[in-house]
């Protein structure tokens, strides 16, 4: 199979997959930017080929995040094309350890006080208010307060406490509880 072939079923692949999302559209013009710099059949890149491509984009000064996806789409691709092909096990020439760097986090940054005032003046609704006041003072996301229900309260066990509030966490994976805020 060649590269033109190979990236047509690989984008037809991705497309179905992600058909509602920009995923087929960046990883194809990844790929593309890999050809550009390696014309090599898919099957006979080599590790040092994936080398050369992230220097490349390091001499570039493409930020980390960029060259992570790039590196996450052809490493996609090298498997897709493997188990296509009925070859699983052929070596995949991206290898993370290798061609990662580590990418650092950024932190949330907070809003000032005045900030916020700001933004709670302007809410008509009490609800709202107390929506996004929880949301701000107990850091929850839009998406964990829009599945609260009055079940989720859990009353003070004695009356010096305050009551808690059981949160189910993003993606409906983990169930946490949470000390309401003090004001």
């Amino acid at each position: 199979m060649d590269n033109h072939e190979a990236l047509q079923r690989f984008e037809a692949y991705l497309r179905r997959r992600y058909p509602d999302r920009r995923t087929p559209t960046d990883y194809i013009s990844d790929i593309r930017q890999f050809q550009s710099c390696c014309s090599k059949a898919w099957d006979t890149v080599t590790v040092h080929d994936v080398d050369t491509f992230v220097d490349q984009m390091h001499q570039k000064k493409l930020q980390p995040t960029t060259i992570k996806r790039r590196l996450a789409a052809l490493k996609t691709y090298f498997d897709f094309l493997a188990d296509e092909t009925g070859q699983p096990h052929h070596p995949n020439p991206v290898r993370p350890n290798r061609h990662l760097g580590k990418i650092g986090r950024r932190l949330p940054r907070d809003l000032a006080d005045v900030e916020v005032a700001r933004v709670l003046n302007v809410i008509q609704s009490a609800r709202d208010c107390a929506l996004v006041t929880l949301m701000w003072r107990a850091g929850l996301r839009v998406s964990e307060v829009v599945h609260l229900s009055v079940s989720d309260l859990i009353p003070a066990p004695q009356p010096d406490t305050p009551p808690r509030l059981r949160v189910l966490a993003k993606d409906r994976k983990s169930v946490s509880s949470i000390s309401a805020p003090t004001p």
